[in-house]
């Protein structure tokens, strides 16, 4: 949904692959491999930018304090007391992502913006999403795989464009409409 209404982003996306098709390195007859997918930059980076707008859980990955309790940076837990993190707030986190957290930009994953370090620490950060150590979400591959062969071949074959099913045009104070023959006042 965001890159069907960020028509920059689609359209620098659109470009990856017809020039990924044209230069071979992707077939022309057959979906393209996960690993061809993994060369393509931007693809990779709109993937991550998806993750990173709508998180597929928002909270959570609770675990529980052991029963004598813990103290994290100072502050000490009570046994049993459950602690998880918000997925939501590390992935709109400005210190991370840049100011603009709240704006679908996929060029925040790319040089020369992002040196490889911070696209690192970027991914890592969004890896959150997953889960982590033995509680990452056992379908973390299938799900990579899936959405980078999905992304591509349906970018490939379709011309995305949203359309409002809504009119919206400015109106004067106390313009009269009609709505199904009642009256409204705007």
């Amino acid at each position: 949904m965001y890159l069907a209404t960020s028509p920059r982003a689609y359209a620098r996306l659109k470009h990856e692959i017809r020039d990924a098709i044209s230069c071979g390195r992707v077939s022309t007859d057959a979906p393209i491999t996960f690993e061809q997918a993994q060369k393509l930059p931007y693809l990779q980076a709109v993937i991550w930018e998806g993750f990173r707008m709508r998180n597929p859980v928002n909270f959570g990955h609770y675990k529980s304090v052991p029963p004598e309790g813990d103290t994290i940076r100072g502050v000490f837990l009570p046994g049993g007391t459950a602690i998880g993190h918000n997925t939501l707030a590390l992935t709109r986190n400005a210190s991370v992502f840049g100011r603009d957290v709240d704006m679908f930009r996929p060029e925040r994953f790319l040089e020369p913006e992002c040196d490889a370090e911070t696209r690192a620490y970027r991914v890592r950060s969004l890896d959150i999403v997953f889960g982590g150590g033995r509680w990452t979400c056992s379908g973390k591959q299938v799900a990579l795989y899936e959405l980078n062969k999905t992304v591509f071949e349906v970018s490939r074959c379709l011309n995305l464009l949203l359309v409002s099913l809504f009119l919206i045009v400015p109106l004067a104070p106390k313009t009269e409409i009609g709505v199904s023959g009642e009256t409204v006042w705007c």
